[in-house]
């Protein structure tokens, strides 16, 4: 074997050169570890793989985000929904007020005044711009309507005082009811309706109105006298 150094031949046992003096390495001979084992592992896929599996993380927390978010929107809005209906519903409430007249109850706007005797039910429209007096009369609704060619013989009758020559007999629908109407009916100064619907079964109401200032009824005001009537219900 030769010196590395100096070139000169010394034995393989040798550790340094006679010669030279220099450390001898045999670069031909490799120290291996019995032990060792080669690293075939791939590095770089375990980093894809475990960004692979954050990403699938962090894209499922923002899923599972998104749906608690959305279903806590429509809850509350659901919330907000249902308290608008409640305070609605309340506020309907305070308007309106309920009337018991006889076996009936009514409900009317709370701008309504009204005042019960023995057999009236009397209803005053704003600023008593008009008032509506209301009766329960035995008999049918279908008799009344047979009688509507008859009816206003019928009034002149129950009272001389009534001039019917303008008045005009129709039925009309109010609040899904219907009533038997005459209207036009001149009474001294003042210009009355008169008016006739099913109460129940065997009864009738019969419902007389007019303003305070002599002229006749506005349809507002006929709207709202008919829908009170119509909400009548006995034994509420």
């Amino acid at each position: 074997m030769k010196c590395p150094n100096c070139n000169e031949i010394v034995n393989e046992n040798e550790k340094y050169c006679k010669y030279c003096g220099k450390k001898i390495i045999d670069e031909t001979k490799v120290d291996v570890n019995p032990n060792f084992k080669r690293n075939d592992s791939k590095p770089w896929l375990i980093v894809i793989v475990f960004i692979s599996v954050i990403t699938m993380i962090i894209a499922g927390f923002i899923a599972l985000t998104s749906i608690i978010m959305v279903r806590d929107i429509e809850k509350e809005k659901t919330e907000v929904k249902d308290t608008a209906e409640d305070f609605k519903d309340k506020r309907e409430k305070e308007k309106t007020q309920v009337i018991d007249f006889k076996d009936y109850t009514f409900v009317a706007p709370s701008n309504i005044k009204t005042n019960t005797s023995e057999d009236k039910l009397y209803m005053y429209g704003e600023n008593n711009s008009w008032v509506a007096v209301v009766l329960v009369q035995s008999g049918k609704y279908s008799t009344l309507a047979e009688y509507k060619g008859q009816i206003k013989t019928l009034l002149a009758n129950q009272d001389p005082t009534y001039d019917l020559s303008e008045s005009n007999v129709f039925e009309k629908e109010y609040s899904n009811k219907n009533y038997l109407i005459i209207n036009n009916i001149k009474k001294s100064s003042y210009i009355c309706e008169i008016a006739y619907t099913k109460a129940d079964e065997d009864n009738v109401f019969i419902i007389s109105s007019t303003k305070s200032s002599g002229e006749t009824l506005t349809e507002d005001e006929k709207t709202t006298i008919y829908n009170i009537i119509s909400t009548g219900m006995k034994g509420a």
